[in-house]
C-alpha cells in the first residue's frame, strides 16, 4: 500500500479535534484512535468467545475486519444511517458519510493501521472489544519507521439490525500526539 498522507493532521486541529456536524468532510484527526481487530490473527476462542452473542458479535467482527482492509466503502455499507464514532476524546462524529470520509481520511494519514482483539463480550445489543491498535504516522508519502506506535485499546459498540450504529473508542492516544509534536518540529525528518 503507497502512503499518501503527511505526519500532520489538517488545520492544526491534533489533538483536540472540534466536533463535526453537518460537515460535507471531515478531518482525520477526528479519527486519532479508531479501532478495529485482525480476524485472521484474532479467531475467537472457546475462552473468549463464552461470553458473547452470535449476530452482534459477527457484525463487530465484520466491522473490524473491513477496518483492517481499509475498506471506507464497505465500512459504510455496515454502518446504519445514524451512525455515531466517538473517539477516545469523547469527540463524536454522526452519520454514515461523514464516517465513510474519515475512514477514508485516516486510512491515508495511517496507511497501515491495524488493531487487534484478545477479548469479547457481548450483552444486548453491545459488544466491547479489547486489544490493541498501531500503524504508522505517513510523512511526505512514506512510511518511517519512527513514526510506528501501538498502544492498549477497548471499543465498545453498539449493534442495530446487524449494523453498526455507535463505534466508540478507549485508548491512550499519546503515541500519536508525541509523533505528530516531533513531526511539527522537525518538519524535513
Amino acid at each position: 500500500m503507497r502512503a499518501t498522507g503527511n505526519a500532520t493532521p489538517p488545520r492544526g486541529l491534533w489533538p483536540r479535534p472540534p466536533i463535526h456536524r453537518n460537515r460535507s468532510s471531515l478531518d482525520v484527526s477526528t479519527l486519532a484512535i479508531v479501532g478495529a481487530s485482525h480476524l485472521a490473527e484474532s479467531e475467537p476462542t472457546d475462552r473468549n468467545m463464552e461470553n458473547t452473542k452470535g449476530s452482534e458479535v459477527d457484525t463487530d467482527l465484520k466491522f473490524i475486519d473491513l477496518i483492517n482492509q481499509h475498506s471506507a466503502d464497505k465500512l459504510a455499507e455496515l454502518m446504519t444511517e445514524d451512525h455515531v464514532f466517538i473517539d477516545s476524546l469523547g469527540q463524536s462524529v454522526s452519520g454514515r458519510e461523514q464516517m465513510r470520509l474519515g475512514w477514508e481520511g485516516y486510512f491515508a494519514f495511517c496507511p497501515d493501521y491495524w488493531v487487534s482483539h484478545e477479548e469479547m463480550l457481548s450483552g444486548g445489543n453491545l459488544v466491547a472489544v479489547f486489544g490493541a491498535a498501531g500503524g504508522t504516522i505517513a510523512a511526505d508519502g512514506k512510511l518511517p519507521p519512527e513514526n510506528k506506535w501501538r498502544t492498549s485499546a477497548a471499543w465498545l459498540a453498539i449493534v442495530d439490525g446487524g449494523l453498526v450504529k455507535q463505534w466508540r473508542v478507549y485508548a491512550d492516544n499519546k503515541p500519536v500526539c508525541d509523533i505528530i509534536a516531533r513531526s511539527r518540529l522537525n518538519p524535513r525528518r
